[in-house]
């Protein structure tokens, strides 16, 4: 599925919760909720492959993800995985950022 993604495809959802599985250190799993707060495209397409771009998250300040690749689910967009990088945290929670070349 995320290999014919663009900007243009995760636009829509801005705004929209994903739910993350994640391990905690006790190995317990938890499913942590992310707002896709943007998606911005980073260059231009080229003829061989799509244009970079960049999904920006935002999750609660009490259960932050370490950088990894997780699983994600959405309600329109269905299944996928995406490495996940945390960016900052701020009195809003958490701000990650998954990039794609």
């Amino acid at each position: 599925m995320l290999e014919a993604c663009t900007a243009d495809t995760f636009a829509p959802h801005v705004g929209s919760e994903f739910a993350v599985r994640a391990v905690d250190q006790e190995g317990i799993e938890h499913v942590v909720p992310l707002v896709l707060e943007r998606s911005e495209p980073l260059g231009e397409p080229t003829e061989d492959a799509r244009a970079p771009f960049t999904l920006e998250f935002r999750g609660p300040g009490d259960r932050i993800l370490h950088q990894a690749t997780l699983p994600f689910s959405h309600a329109v967009l269905g299944d996928f995985a995406l490495f996940l990088v945390p960016s900052a945290q701020d009195a809003s929670g958490m701000a990650y950022v998954a990039t794609f070349n």
